[in-house]
């Protein structure tokens, strides 16, 4: 991708002696004294260099130019018709003109050379903290690699020079390989358990649902994960106790739930920590495995990180077989919760100060989780819902009805 500029320019350089060869002649009688040929105007090699010949015709006396020190040719005079060797070091893309002249006229050679590359078997990774991987670098020409390895943060990743990667703690850090001026590199990301990738991000979602103390006027996520948290009218991040009516609006600007300071356990998140995933976000997220559950006594829907490995001793069926498809005790919902599993309750939904009857859990009830952001109508947000039997859909609804929320941080 980043050699298409360079190219361009290549091409414009040697438009000019891309053209049709020109025969050389050999009847000397019809060439006239000042003429100089080259034959042929364009040459090029591989990363790994070589040699190659062109034929260089004048009756006058010619000497030849040449700007780089990657190429040598084993004749830079002559006179008549000469073969001469062009003789091309290994390397990196370049390319270059040769310039042939007699006393009264000049002609060219274009030489192109190809790119050697130092490359890893992955320029990309995520790693959870205590885990090692084994980065590979290798030459493009196939030549004995042995490169110099760096880490841009040592307290976050650790390389020894097999090119063996320790992940020490939590954060980012480039790896860098180096031999001959030749240089590759590896982003590696080192990340909690039970993180969801989306395009180039990594989120992970909040350890429970979003609750709202109204007596106290405090933010917090519900614990245990099964809770089933507060209902929140759209986008009422500074105000979540909003109990509007339907054409009387309080919200006709969405404000983050996220932007408050939220408590979890002894833990206090400073002010737009978390936020809620948006439509897109949400919508790659459901392409990860997921199956509708029972935890202990509460429905809900069951979302797998891209990280995720079943813990032994565990089931889990993906689908949306009714909230029997999978039953967890508090002791197997622990195990699933460690390895990154998230649970979204079956919270149903409200409107104003009542509760939907859905919030008392029958074979009828259902999830409906606020997004960030609004729809195309003025007066409604957009939300995603399911059912036992029904897998996850995007809609959008009046502001002032009440949905869960469930909060994500970038990692």
């Amino acid at each position: 991708m980043f050699l298409l500029p360079f190219i361009g320019l290549l091409s414009i350089i040697c438009v000019g002696c891309q053209r049709n060869d020109p025969t050389i002649p050999t009847d000397k009688e019809n060439l006239l004294s000042d003429t100089i040929y080259c034959a042929p105007h364009s040459i090029s090699f591989d990363f790994t260099g070589g040699e190659k010949s062109i034929i260089v015709t004048s009756e006058k006396g010619w000497d030849a130019i040449i700007k780089v020190d990657w190429l040598a040719l084993d004749k830079t005079a002559g006179k008549g018709t000469q073969n001469v060797k062009v003789i091309c070091q290994a390397g990196s893309l370049d390319t270059t003109i040769i310039y042939f002249r007699n006393d009264v006229k000049s002609d060219s050679v274009c030489v192109i050379r190809g790119k050697e590359g130092l490359t890893l078997n992955t320029t990309s990774l995520a790693l959870h903290k205590n885990e090692e991987y084994s980065l590979i670098a290798s030459f493009k020409s196939g030549r004995i690699c042995s490169p110099l390895w760096t880490s841009s943060n040592t307290s976050v990743i650790a390389i020894d020079d097999d090119g063996k990667i320790s992940a020490i703690n939590y954060g980012d850090a480039i790896v860098t390989a180096e031999q001959d001026g030749f240089t590759a590199r590896c982003t590696i990301k080192v990340l909690e358990r039970g993180y969801f990738k989306v395009g180039n991000k990594y989120l992970k979602f909040a350890p429970g649902n979003f609750g709202y103390d109204k007596i106290n006027k405090y933010c917090y996520f519900e614990s245990p994960e099964y809770q089933y948290g507060y209902l929140a009218q759209w986008g009422s991040g500074r105000n979540p106790d909003c109990t509007c009516a339907h054409g009387a609006y309080a919200h006709h600007t969405y404000v983050d739930w996220g932007v408050n300071e939220i408590r979890y356990g002894n833990t206090i998140y400073p002010a737009n920590t978390w936020r809620a995933p948006t439509f897109s976000e949400f919508l790659a997220i459901l392409k990860n495995e997921q199956g509708t559950a029972t935890v202990c006594g509460i429905h809900g829907v069951i979302l797998l990180p891209t990280d995720w490995k079943l813990p032994d001793g565990i089931t889990f069926k993906s689908g949306y077989n009714d909230w029997d498809n999978n039953i967890y005790s508090e002791s197997q919902w622990q195990k699933m919760s460690v390895a990154g599993a998230v649970f979204l309750p079956a919270s149903g939904y409200g409107s104003n100060s009542s509760i939907n009857p859905y919030r008392t859990h029958d074979v009828e009830s259902g999830c409906f989780y606020w997004i960030s952001g609004t729809s195309s109508a003025a007066d409604k947000g957009d939300y995603f819902k399911c059912y036992s039997k029904v897998p996850f859909s995007s809609n959008s609804w009046y502001k002032e009805f009440k949905c869960s929320v469930r909060l994500v941080r970038d990692l």
